[in-house]
């Protein structure tokens, strides 16, 4: 009974809702279309998902806790050991298949005379982001902040905004940097990357528990930051401190160690907080500082560093209250302030890196991400 219980949560029985979508189309770009043979079909049937896994123990344990105070503790042993039983015999949701890269060919074909300038990859449009101010994000400073918890506003930003680019995607894009022209950089030698390149994606679909798909629709936001003359002079001194000489260790040690070479963070913030309508009780998470980590990814280049934001990796809850605003975004003036966290004083006052302003954005009516840039 119990393993027809799972078979019928798993596969939807009587629930339309619960089926499982119907595969997608295939490609010109797939292997079948391309002339290569297709992969071999699986033998074993599909691995149970972790909903039905969840909905099977849930019935159960409910059951079995019922009859425990009805007939004693003999079946409580006896649900411990069917606990066990599902575990062993229903093997649990496999990890999703490695990503598909952009082949080399697609990508020379993009990085050639075709790569679209920095600030306009979606076309010449509306300028939709500006340069922020820094001094608008509160920072920790020393001494001892982690037993005094001192903030004061930024001082002025290493990076200034050069080009951005906003659009609507139907595939995840990375590392774009080396798929478009960026702008010239500050010239004069120094530690610090020349250009620091942020894209930020979002998924337009409600979170799920189960996580996004590869190909689900989001919305990109791309920003390009040249590094400031006067940031890059300071680099070359023998000890700069503070935030210029944590971004020198950060980009140094980045090939090796990628996210985990320092703790990047974001803030976020709406300046017109009373005008948008959220409740009162979301105030205490404007302008809080958010550690990203393993929802990003991290790339290299000659003269950038490029950090790739997922939303979809956040956590289920960041994820749903991150959707709850949506209807808002478009009545907010976002500010957005990318920084490393610092602890020791020696690290001490955090600087933001870059910031910008995004006044009222229509993530609705934005133009389509060129398909050749995503995957």
């Amino acid at each position: 009974m119990l393993r027809h219980a799972i078979a019928a949560a798993e596969h939807g029985a009587g629930r339309p809702d619960l089926q499982l979508p119907p595969p997608p189309p295939i490609s010109a770009a797939s292997p079948s279309a391309s002339g290569a043979p297709p992969p071999p079909p699986s033998s074993s049937p599909p691995p149970p998902r972790l909903f039905a896994r969840a909905v099977a123990l849930v019935l159960f344990n409910g059951g079995c806790l019922l009859a425990h105070y009805a007939a004693g503790t003999a079946l409580l042993a006896a649900a411990i050991l069917c606990n066990l039983a599902i575990f062993a015999l229903v093997p649990p949701t496999p990890p999703p298949p490695p990503l598909q890269q952009r082949p080399p060919e697609a990508r020379r074909t993009v990085a050639g005379a075709a790569r679209p300038k920095a600030g306009a990859v979606c076309g010449a449009g509306a300028v939709l982001a500006r340069s922020g101010d820094a001094a608008a994000f509160s920072v920790r400073c020393g001494p001892d902040y982690p037993r005094r918890g001192l903030k004061a506003p930024s001082g002025p930003a290493i990076y200034e905004l050069a080009a951005s680019d906003f659009g609507r995607a139907h595939a995840r894009p990375r590392h774009i940097a080396e798929l478009m022209q960026l702008p010239a950089a500050a010239e004069g030698p120094g530690r610090l990357p020349a250009l620091l390149v942020v894209s930020i994606v979002t998924p337009v679909a409600a979170p799920t528990l189960y996580g996004e798909p590869e190909t689900a629709d989001c919305v990109v936001a791309a920003f390009c930051f040249r590094c400031t003359e006067a940031a890059q002079a300071a680099s070359r001194e023998a000890q700069p401190g503070g935030a210029v000489e944590m971004l020198a260790r950060f980009s140094a040690e980045a090939a090796e160690k990628r996210m985990e070479a320092g703790a990047f963070k974001i803030i976020a913030q709406a300046a017109n907080w009373g005008e948008i309508g959220l409740p009162s009780a979301m105030r205490k998470f404007n302008g809080k500082p958010v550690l990203i980590r393993k929802s990003a990814e991290l790339y290299l280049g000659a003269s950038y560093v490029e950090i790739d934001v997922f939303v979809d990796r956040f956590s289920f809850l960041a994820k749903r209250g991150l959707h709850s605003v949506k209807p808002q975004v478009k009545h907010a003036d976002i500010e957005l302030a990318f920084l490393l966290q610092a602890t020791a004083d020696a690290d001490l006052p955090e600087r933001v890196l870059a910031c910008v302003r995004i006044p009222h954005l229509d993530w609705e009516a934005l133009p389509a991400w060129p398909a050749a840039m995503c995957g």
